[in-house]
C-alpha cells in the first residue's frame, strides 16, 4: 500500500496481466468474475485509455480487472475511447455500445460485435505512428476525454522523449529529479493535466524493452513516482498504479522510432585518493532547499563507503556542498554547507575524527554546474537535482 494525500485513495498492484495488444482488450461479464479495482469504480461513467503501443514499449496489456470494468462500461452504454501515446497522441477508437436488438440473443450478439471492435482498435488503431513518445499529452487528452468521476489508464512505460518532459536530455538527469519538482515545472508552464475528480490508474511504468537501456529499481521507483505526482497534482481523485516485469520478448513492431532515455549510471566507488561525488545517483541525493537526505538509510550507507577507504588514518577529507541555482547566492552557500556538515555528522558518527574532516560551501558556482533554468526562467528538474551534491576531495596525507 502507497499512502498519498488524505484525498486520495492510492494502491499499488500487482496484477496478471491479460489481453495481449495481439488480442481482443476485453472480455464478457460472464466469462470473467475478476472484480474491478480498487480505484476504477464506476461502470456508468466514460472510460478512457492511453496506450503507448511503441518503440522502446512492451507490447501493452491491460490488466484482467480493468477488462471486466471495460465490459461493464460498454454494457452500460457509456464511451470507450482509446488514445494513441505516440509523439503526436490522438484519440484512435471512440466508441459507446449501442443496439437495437429486440432480445437478449441478439443484444448479446451485437455486444460481441462490439468487443471485437474494440479488441480491434486495442490491436492496431493504438500502434504508434508518429516518432518519439508523449504520454503527457496522451494523459492530458484523456482528462478531456471523460467528465467528473470518470476512469482514465495510461499504459506506457512513462519514459517521454519530447518536450516538456524530455527524459533522454542532459545525460538523463530527469530520472533523477525531485517528482514534486517534475510538477512544479509543468504547473509553472501551465502544462499539468486536468484530471480533476477523474480516477487514474497508471499501467506499466517503467517497463521498457530494446534498445532502451533497463532502469534499475531505483530508477525504475522515481518514474512510478514522477507520474503519480503529476495526477495528483491534476486533482485526480485517486491514482492507482500497477507494477508488474515487463516482457522484454514482446516489443511492438512495425512502428516508428523513439530516442533511447540514457540511463545515469552511479559514480564509482570512493578513491583512496582523489574526488568523490555524492549525490542522488548513489543515493545521497537531498531535498530541494534542504539538508535533509532524501533517503537516510542508503544515504548512511554510501557514506559509509567514504568512511571505510578513511579508516586506513592516511587521508583528510575536503567536504563542498552545492546547490541548484535557486534563491540569493548567500543563501545558496549557507545551503550548500550545511549540506557538506550532514555528510560531516554521518562520517564522524561512523568512527571518523571529526578533525580529519573540512566543510564548505560553494552554492551553485562549482565546476560541473549544470544550466538548470530554461529559457523562460523555469527550474529545469533533472539538472537541478544534478547541482544538489556533496563533493568529496580526500587527501593523501604521505
Amino acid at each position: 500500500m502507497t499512502h498519498r494525500p488524505a484525498h486520495l485513495r492510492a494502491r499499488i498492484v500487482t496484477a496478471v496481466l491479460s489481453a495481449g495488444i495481439a488480442a481482443t482488450a476485453c472480455t464478457t461479464a460472464e466469462t470473467s468474475p475478476t472484480p474491478t479495482p480498487e480505484c476504477l469504480v464506476n461502470s456508468d461513467l466514460p472510460f478512457v485509455a492511453a496506450v503507448g503501443a511503441r518503440a522502446n514499449n512492451p507490447a501493452p496489456e491491460m490488466p484482467a480487472e480493468v477488462n471486466t470494468l471495460i465490459d461493464r462500461t460498454g454494457r452500460a452504454g457509456e464511451k470507450i475511447t482509446l488514445i494513441r501515446a505516440d509523439g503526436k497522441p490522438e484519440v484512435s477508437f471512440a466508441r459507446a455500445f449501442t443496439t437495437t436488438a429486440k432480445n437478449s440473443v441478439a443484444t448479446d450478439k451485437d455486444f460481441r460485435r462490439f468487443v471485437g471492435d474494440l479488441g480491434q482498435a486495442f490491436a492496431e488503431a493504438s500502434k504508434a505512428k508518429t516518432a518519439e513518445a508523449d504520454p503527457l499529452t496522451a494523459l492530458t487528452l484523456a482528462g478531456r476525454s471523460t467528465p467528473h468521476g470518470g476512469n482514465v489508464v495510461l499504459l506506457d512505460s512513462g519514459l517521454q522523449t519530447v518536450a516538456p518532459l524530455r527524459f533522454q536530455d542532459d545525460d538523463g538527469a530527469l530520472l533523477n529529479a525531485d517528482p514534486k519538482e517534475v510538477v512544479e515545472h509543468l504547473r509553472a508552464l501551465e502544462l499539468l493535466p486536468d484530471l480533476e475528480g477523474r480516477n487514474v490508474m497508471l499501467v506499466g511504468l517503467g517497463n521498457v524493452v530494446a534498445p532502451q537501456e533497463p532502469l534499475d529499481q531505483r530508477l525504475h521507483q522515481r518514474v512510478i513516482d514522477i507520474w503519480s505526482e503529476i495526477a495528483e497534482a491534476g486533482g485526480a481523485a485517486c491514482v492507482e498504479v500497477v507494477d508488474t516485469p515487463a516482457d522484454v520478448a514482446k516489443p511492438v513492431p512495425g512502428v516508428p522510432a523513439v530516442t533511447p532515455v540514457p540511463v545515469p549510471e552511479p559514480p564509482p566507488a570512493p578513491r583512496p585518493c582523489g574526488e568523490t561525488v555524492l549525490n542522488d545517483r548513489n543515493d545521497v541525493g537531498f531535498r530541494p532547499d534542504e539538508d535533509v537526505f532524501v533517503d537516510e538509510g542508503a544515504a548512511r550507507k554510501t557514506i559509509g563507503q567514504v568512511a571505510d577507504v578513511m579508516r586506513d588514518g592516511r587521508q583528510r577529507a575536503e567536504l563542498i556542498g552545492t546547490t541548484a541555482n535557486v534563491g540569493g547566492y548567500d543563501g545558496q552557500v549557507a545551503l550548500s554547507k550545511r549540506r557538506a556538515a550532514a555528510v560531516q555528522r554521518v562520517l564522524v558518527d561512523l568512527g571518523i575524527a571529526e578533525g580529519r574532516l573540512t566543510t564548505t560551501g560553494q552554492g551553485s558556482r562549482f565546476d560541473g554546474y549544470q544550466q538548470d533554468h530554461g529559457p523562460g526562467g523555469e527550474l529545469l528538474p533533472g539538472p537541478a537535482a544534478n547541482n544538489r551534491k556533496v563533493i568529496v576531495r580526500l587527501v593523501c596525507t604521505d
